[in-house]
């Protein structure tokens, strides 16, 4: 919305369906498999998440700025990998133990610090390492003169002198 412009396809079809979709999904979720929640507060959840995406699609959150957002996009994505099972697993062992509302901002504090942790601790190395890799793989490539991988099978390749034609380039 905010790239392309707003039309009702973009409300209804694709935000609203969303919408109606994750009521089932969660229903079927709370009911089947979780058992940790209601119906009514996941919905609440869920919707406000949706609100805060429509918020961001329509530039609302464009003045919000800081070193910080930094460190919060960078946690994300090892929250993303452990959250779930994990979670669920630590909600489920001690659902019985706490109030739900401490229990809550506990596993939602706990997994962002851990998730911190693992950014700092395995993320930020393992990525210079494959970084240096990568660029010296790149590098060889260039090397071999203008091409680039195949869609297929991964190798790369460089133009010949008929046109449409093409040869393998990596390790020449």
């Amino acid at each position: 919305m905010h790239r392309f412009g707003q039309d009702l396809l973009l409300w209804v079809g694709i935000l609203g369906m969303a919408w109606l979709m994750g009521q089932s999904e969660l229903g079927q979720r709370i009911d089947e498999v979780e058992h940790v929640s209601g119906w009514r507060g996941s919905v609440l959840i869920f919707t406000v998440f949706l609100l805060v995406m429509v918020a961001i699609a329509l530039a609302a959150a464009d003045r919000v700025r800081g070193k910080w957002l930094v460190t919060a996009g960078a946690v994300t994505y090892p929250l993303c990998l452990m959250h779930y099972v994990a979670g669920t697993t630590v909600i489920n062992r001690l659902r019985d133990a706490m109030d739900a509302r401490v229990l809550v901002v506990v596993v939602i504090g706990g997994f962002v610090l851990l998730s911190r942790v693992v950014q700092r601790l395995v993320e930020r190395p393992v990525a210079g390492v494959l970084k240096r890799g990568l660029d010296t793989s790149f590098a060889r490539l260039s090397e071999c003169g203008a091409g680039g991988l195949s869609p297929f099978t991964g190798w790369a390749f460089s133009r010949t002198a008929v046109p449409g034609k093409f040869t393998c380039a990596y390790g020449c």
